[in-house]
């Protein structure tokens, strides 16, 4: 018979998007005794720089690369709209002429606009309440009219986070139960998680705050998934089974992971235009994560994605789902010792038993929605029975005889002891059911 997937992710997570942050130098002019970064605090962004009418047509496929290099090293670094071209902004301005149809070209100046955004929300938290204004200024300059940022001054000014309960308030109403797919004996929770993460710094060694919940956007189309950078960083990882043994520290380099499970909407646009069919088991409800879909299928969509994009799209590695799972916690769960306000069995008001929309709960603090529960989330690895052998490294652990994959994360039809960040659950390759669907990922930010 075969194991019922029975993995977990959890914890609350802004001291691991800090520890990702460390690995990318920070240049910020900040003022230590003010504990304010005077670099980004302009009432405007400078104009968008003149580019020259000799740009080529044809994009080189080196110089966009090294173009695109850079201004991934210039948002790591928070060089946004300063020092005078040598800045994300004017580079973003410049592969707009280069590679029209690059990602940064066509969202770049959207990462800024949420890094400011970011600053902002950080500062006023800090009751910084004149370097968020600014920050918020600049991001109002680059982006008029953008409803993020109004969203965001009305956050601010109204002194609270209101994404939790506009989570809340969305909530579906409770559907009639149907069977439940036998599961595992539930294994005992992990209260004794212990995990290290990494400070920021900037050249200077100097602390710098770091926003873990922004949403880079690959395409500015529903079609393809919403992806949220994590930055590099280590985590102790492991738990207290066996499986889950022995606990070892990972360092990890930047990558991004779709904010959302892949729903049956996205999962359709892929199946149409690759001549592919629809799993049997998907629901027509487009904001549902799309399951019943096995690894091959989830690894078919990931590379097919990666074909329309131009991006390097893939399931994510084990280690790389519970760091990001974690967002820098060490509970059993984002949110703390147990499990509240999610879709698994005993972990909300009612069992919806089914899968919910995709976002019906409040995401962790990298900005990850249902990472405990919903359905269970395939990832590239292959199953090994502990991390004895383990490098530290992250990378995925394969085999050529491989016969099952590692399942993470739980589903509506588990109790909250299998959403744990640390649980590892297993299938063959094959596997198809209504509570197993997928993320994506890829390298970089």
């Amino acid at each position: 018979m075969p194991i019922r997937p029975l993995h977990s992710l959890a914890v609350p997570a802004w001291i691991a998007l800090l520890a990702a942050a460390a690995s990318a130098p920070q240049v910020w002019a900040c003022d230590p005794a003010q504990d304010v970064c005077l670099e980004l605090l302009e009432d405007k962004a400078p104009p968008a720089p003149a580019l020259s009418p000799a740009a080529p047509a044809a994009a080189d496929v080196d110089a966009v690369s090294l173009l695109a290099d850079q201004i991934t090293a210039d948002l790591k670094a928070r060089r946004l709209t300063r020092p005078p071209g040598d800045n994300a902004l004017e580079r973003i301005e410049k592969m707009k002429v280069l590679a029209p149809e690059h990602d940064y070209a066509l969202n770049g100046r959207q990462y800024v606009v949420n890094i400011y955004l970011a600053l902002a929300r950080w500062q006023w938290r800090r009751d910084n309440r004149e370097a968020a204004m600014k920050h918020l200024a600049t991001a109002r300059s680059l982006d008029p009219g953008s409803a993020a940022v109004e969203e965001t001054a009305a956050q601010l000014l109204a002194g609270d986070n209101t994404s939790q309960a506009r989570a809340q308030a969305s909530k579906p109403a409770a559907t009639p139960d149907k069977p439940k797919p036998e599961s595992e004996p539930a294994p005992e929770t992990n209260t004794q998680q212990t995990a290290t993460a990494v400070s920021p710094t900037d050249i200077a060694q100097q602390e710098v705050p770091v926003e873990p919940t922004e949403v880079w956007r690959q395409r500015a189309d529903a079609r393809y998934p919403e992806m949220v950078a994590i930055p590099a960083g280590s985590f102790e990882m492991g738990g207290s089974l066996p499986a889950e043994l022995p606990r070892h520290e990972v360092q990890l380099s930047a990558f991004s992971v779709s904010r959302q499970e892949v729903t049956v909407a996205q999962y359709r646009h892929y199946a149409l235009d690759a001549g592919v069919k629809m799993p049997e088991i998907a629901s027509d409800r487009d904001l549902l994560p799309v399951t019943g879909v096995n690894w091959h299928d989830a690894r078919g969509y990931a590379a097919w994605l990666a074909a329309r994009t131009g991006r390097p799209y893939r399931l994510p590695t084990e280690a790389e789902w519970e760091y990001a799972a974690r967002a820098g916690t060490v509970t059993p769960y984002f949110g703390g010792e147990t499990l509240r306000d999610a879709n698994c069995v005993g972990c909300d008001t009612v069992d919806h038993a089914e899968p919910l929309p995709v976002g019906s709960y409040a995401a962790n603090d990298f900005g990850l929605y249902d990472t405990h529960g919903n359905v269970w989330e395939w990832v590239v690895d292959c199953w090994r029975d502990n991390y004895r052998n383990a490098d530290g490294t992250g990378e995925a652990y394969d085999r050529d005889d491989c016969q099952r994959r590692v399942l993470r994360g739980g589903s509506w039809y588990n109790t909250a002891e299998f959403a744990r960040s640390a649980y590892r659950g297993r299938e063959v390759s094959g596997f198809r059911d209504g509570g197993v669907g997928f993320r994506v990922a890829h390298d970089g930010l």
